[in-house]
This record gives structure tokens, sequence and C-alpha cells, in this order.
């Protein structure tokens, strides 16, 4: 993953995999674990792998500390004909898997001590691909998004060529561009107004909108919106970059693709 989006050996993958909903590696573990047991119950008598897992019950083998030691598995009822049902329900298995991963998170951004991950908790705070990866919109747009939410953006300490402050942080350039009254939300929006806009605005689908029926409060917030909130991706990635030779379109955003999909065209 560090090779896939240039970062160095040490660099966090965090929200990478949060973004685009990969699982980690221990999450993969379990969930390969968890279904070999599900299999294992449904098995012929007469094969193989039940003939020898029924002759290695004792603790001492390595397939009871195996079933002992899986969350997902332990987490089901203990009724064995519940367990066995629920083995052969796929949809079920998927679900639960799911629901296990969404209690990993929780347990990560919600947690008192350590403080939480800064950039894992500005994230949507449900599993799922971030929209901003597969949304309608130009290369540059979505860059600065994707840029914005790996703290790419702004990348080092520089000073802040809009009003001279000696440190274009995230804090002071969501106070310097006005961001919160440029997009029409609270000052005091957690986890920052930014993020609050594109995790509370953006959506997760393209919604069904038939004939002049008008828009709903979320939805009008984005189409008027959404222009602004790419002008102000690109002024921060000027400003983060002041000897930066950008074309044309990488300085005329407008969201028009994003607007053209999303259906703004109908009454609101």
């Amino acid at each position: 993953l560090r090779l896939a989006f240039g970062g160095h050996q040490t660099s966090s993958t965090a929200v990478f995999h949060h973004i685009t909903n990969l699982p980690s590696l221990s999450e993969r573990v379990q969930m390969l674990v968890f279904r070999l047991i599900c299999r294992a119950q449904h098995l012929p008598a007469d094969t193989l792998f039940t003939t020898v897992t029924s002759l290695c019950l004792q603790s001492t083998f390595r397939w009871p500390q195996l079933v002992r030691s899986s969350v997902l598995w332990t987490s089901l009822p203990a009724s064995p004909a519940q367990r066995a049902r629920i083995a052969a329900n796929d949809t079920y298995i998927t679900n639960h898997y799911q629901a296990y991963r969404q209690q990993q998170h929780d347990l990560v951004i919600y947690r008192a001590s350590p403080p939480p991950p800064v950039l894992l908790s500005a994230c949507r705070p449900t599993l799922g691909v971030d929209p901003i990866l597969y949304l309608p919109m130009t290369i540059y747009e979505r860059s600065r998004l994707v840029c914005w939410r790996m703290r790419w953006l702004p990348a080092r300490p520089l000073g802040c060529s809009r009003c001279g402050h000696g440190h274009a942080s995230r804090a002071h350039l969501l106070t310097c561009l006005s961001i919160a009254s440029r997009l029409g939300v609270p000052a005091d929006s957690q986890p920052n107004p930014l993020d609050f806009f594109l995790n509370t605005y953006l959506p997760l689908t393209k919604p069904v909108l038939r004939g002049a029926r008008p828009l709903t409060e979320a939805q009008t917030h984005l189409v008027s919106f959404w222009p602004t909130l790419c002008l102000i991706m690109q002024e921060i990635d000027v400003i983060c970059h002041p000897d930066e030779d950008f074309p044309l379109v990488a300085l005329q955003p407008s969201g028009s693709r994003l607007l053209s999909w999303y259906g703004a065209d109908v009454v609101t």
C-alpha cells in the first residue's frame, strides 16, 4: 500500500485502508478462519477433514485452539444448532464480519486513551469506500480531496501566500479561507468544517430524482456549495504549492461533473 501511494516505509496506512474500505491483515485472518470453521460444520461425515478433526478434539491439537481463538465464531450464539444454521447462511456470515470490522473501527476512533488518530477520526465513521474516490469529478478535484484526507495538503511547513502568515497549517487554512462560512456550515463543526461537509453531504449513491421532484435539504446544500468546495481546494493547493506551474484546467474548478451526474437541473 505504501508503494501504491508513494509513502515512506514507516508512513501510516490507516486512512488509506479506511477510505478504500480495505480490511487489515488481522481482519482478513479472522475472516478466513471464520469461514473455514463455518465450512467445516457442513462437510460430509466421510470426508478426510471431518474424520481428522473428530480425532483432534484434545486441547493439544491446533484445531480446538483455532476454534476457541476465533472472535467471530465465539461471538455467535452458544447453541450448536443455531451455530450450524448460521454457518450455512452466507449472508449472515458476511454481515457478521462487517459488524465485527465496524466494531473494531469504533474501538479506535471513539477511544478515550490514547487519543484516536486525528486523520482517521476526520473520515466517515462508518465503513465503506469514501465517495471522493468514485463520484464524478476531474482528476484535479479528486486528487485534492484525497490529498486532504491523507494530510498531504498541506504536506510540509510553509508560509501562507494569501495572508503572509508564517505557517499555512490546516487549522490556519480553515480560518484564513473562511471555509466554514463559505460552505454554509457551523464554524465549530466536527472534526472541522471541510471534513464535516465531505462526511455529511457527499452522496454514497446516485439519488433517484423523478421529474420536477424538489431536492432534499442536504441535496440542495451540496448542489449550492459543491462548486465553492472545489474552489476552496484549488486555493489550498495553490497556497501549498507556490512554485507549481498549474495547467489552466486545474485553476478553473467548477464541480460541473458531479452536479450533472447528481441531477442538479431538477427543481430546487
